[in-house]
């Protein structure tokens, strides 16, 4: 007789807490300071860019937030794929992208508070761009051993 194994069995500690430790370091790095926010906080809905890339111009400044904002999210969005599981297939990138959506649209949330912080759409965007890289990074694990190929390599022509 098999005994039921418990659906968080398989998911490896470390994966857990490393994704949580990962997810502090970008609440902290998103919201911080906190000393500007006002005491009784108003909402600055004026602040939000909310059309992502609207100005068109690669600038320097726009090109390292964009860079900035997606390599935040790639351990995000590797370690979310190893703590969710990779048997769910397609499944497991709509979960990843949903939590890297939900927890950087609370993070710009939080910057409509902060004078000195300036939430804007294209960071959602980067955010979940960098999460979904992140998890696409994570190949199925084949014939007991992870596997992690460079750009373009064709893993049925490697197991060969």
């Amino acid at each position: 007789m098999r005994t039921p194994v418990s659906f968080q069995s398989d998911r490896p500690l470390l994966a857990r807490l490393l994704l949580l430790s990962w997810v502090i370091i970008i609440l902290l790095g998103t919201t911080l300071p906190w000393h500007t926010i006002h005491p009784q906080p108003q909402l600055q809905w004026w602040r939000i860019d909310w059309s992502p890339f609207h100005s068109g111009a690669l600038r320097p400044r726009v090109i390292f937030d964009v860079a900035v904002n997606v390599v935040l999210y790639l351990p995000f969005g590797y370690l979310c794929r190893r703590w969710v599981g990779q048997r769910d297939g397609a499944m497991t990138f709509v979960y990843v992208i949903g939590m890297a959506a939900a927890l950087s649209c609370c993070t710009e949330f939080v910057q409509i508070f902060n004078p000195v912080r300036f939430p804007a759409m294209a960071d959602v965007v980067m955010n979940v761009t960098g999460a979904l890289l992140g998890a696409w990074a994570v190949l199925p694990e084949q014939k007991g051993r992870s596997a992690i190929l460079p750009f373009g390599t064709n893993p049925a022509i490697v197991d060969s």
